[in-house]
């Protein structure tokens, strides 16, 4: 188990707090988008409001309150206005594995990037030392970002996506030497 996070932490554009029931609009208005639909291998093969206010409700607050799950709203750190999912799972002792996706009318904007850069400072400061995240062999945009945020690719290989879907995942990992 993980000690749980200290949430919200904003950045300079964004920030990232708890999925909240206020955010399931916008989430499943994204969750609806091709380039989410194709790259994402969400766990949930449809999203409705009900169905995120919900997780909001029930997943997230037990994930966070035992430290095994955080998913995360990516939001605008002035207005708070949902850009976006961030999800920190699969935590050991050591490492965090991290997911995300943008809203497509967010996209292009520098805040996946920011995000991850805050998630890593989460992760960092329960005392894990590496932030790893998988992605779609084909996802090239999610691939130039974690390059972007300081990830290492390391390797292709086949895997179980959150989806539970059969693919080859490009591996990453960062590991967490800068403290914030």
């Amino acid at each position: 188990m993980v000690e749980p996070f200290s949430l919200p932490v904003t950045g300079t554009h964004v920030g990232l707090r708890p999925l909240a029931a206020r955010d399931a609009a916008a989430y499943v208005e994204g969750t609806e988008d091709v380039q989410v639909r194709a790259h994402a291998h969400l766990p949930e093969p449809f999203y409705t409001i009900e169905s995120v206010t919900t997780l909001a409700e029930t997943v997230v607050p037990a994930g966070l309150r035992d430290g095994s799950l955080a998913v995360l709203s990516i939001v605008d750190a002035d207005t708070d206005d949902f850009h976006g999912s961030l999800v920190l799972f699969n935590m050991t002792e050591a490492d965090a594995e991290v997911g995300f996706w943008l809203h497509p009318r967010s996209r292009g904007s520098g805040r996946s990037v920011s995000a991850l850069e805050l998630a890593c400072r989460l992760v960092h400061d329960t005392g894990m030392t590496t932030v790893t995240a998988r992605t779609a062999l084909d996802n090239v945009a999610s691939q130039k970002t974690l390059t972007r945020a300081g990830f290492d690719r390391l390797d292709i290989r086949r895997g179980t996506a959150p989806s539970g879907q059969e693919i080859d995942l490009v591996h990453y990992e960062r590991k967490l030497v800068t403290t914030w």
